[in-house]
């Protein structure tokens, strides 16, 4: 069985142009989304000046709901928590505010996604000269391919299906959270993201392998789901070393549920109802 409605899970922190062009080119999709909830982990308030206006630019029928706490520092994981709470589709693609779609993106996952499984992605990394020309000239038609030079922007839907069980099985970190789909349950059963990742670094390689080790299995979409992500300068990676390990650490030993996460801002939703 595949998925009936579909929410884009879209984290950002402060950069307004690359999210526009990301919802824009939501809203061209060959396959609209259900929803799209955007996870801002502290962005200023052009950001949500920007969303706003996008928001009366959006076809009828996708819901775009805007999640936002302080900016302490990198809570990405937070945020995410928080933002799959107010989901009501039945699944999630999850994608950043820095990776610009192609047209097919979300037609593509709901391809390739199947019951009890994940769907990984993979991405096509633009150059600074390439992202300063798309940020100045917008989405025009077939712009984006002239600064992907990689196999990741091929795209052969009848190879999708046929590649999705065989491709990349192996590859502890061929998960990015960037371009991932799963469905609601699958995550609520491991409880969400893992709240103690604070800093850059792995807390979606830690959410997929618990939910492997909740017996979601694996699909990778090839030849679709392409991304388009624009070039920025590197975030702070101090906890890098400290993230990662913690993530093997959690693969190792077969860790199943976040001790803190998702579930208190569920308690939290159902309470509110009740009053």
């Amino acid at each position: 069985m595949q998925p009936e409605n579909v929410a884009i899970l879209l984290a950002t922190y402060n950069w307004p142009r690359a999210l526009e062009l990301v919802l824009e080119a939501l809203f061209t999709q060959t396959r609209l989304p259900d929803e799209i909830v955007i996870a801002d982990d502290g962005s200023r308030a052009d950001t949500q000046g920007m969303i706003e206006r996008m928001k009366a630019k959006a076809p009828q029928g996708i819901a775009i709901k805007h999640v936002w706490h302080e900016d302490l520092g990198f809570r990405k994981s937070i945020i995410l928590n928080q933002s799959v709470a107010v989901v009501e589709s039945e699944y999630i693609i999850e994608l950043d505010g820095d990776c610009i779609p192609e047209k097919h993106f979300v037609e593509d996952h709901l391809r390739v996604a199947r019951e009890g499984a994940y769907v990984a992605g993979s991405r096509v990394m633009i150059s600074s000269k390439g992202s300063a020309m798309i940020q100045e000239h917008g989405l025009q038609k077939s712009f984006l391919k002239r600064f992907a030079n990689s196999a990741n922007a091929w795209r052969v839907s009848f190879l999708q299906n046929i590649l999705a069980p065989y491709y990349k099985q192996n590859n502890l970190l061929a998960n990015r959270g960037c371009n991932i789909g799963f469905w609601r349950k699958d995550i609520l059963t491991v409880n969400g993201y893992d709240e103690s990742y604070i800093g850059w670094g792995h807390e979606d390689i830690d959410l997929i392998y618990r939910m492997r080790n909740a017996g979601v299995r694996k699909r990778f979409l090839k030849f679709g789901g392409v991304v388009y992500h624009l070039y920025h300068n590197k975030e702070d990676r101090s906890k890098d070393t400290f993230n990662k390990q913690k993530a093997l650490d959690a693969i190792k030993e077969k860790r199943i549920r976040a001790a803190d996460g998702v579930d208190k801002y569920l308690r939290t939703k159902e309470e509110q109802k009740d009053k």
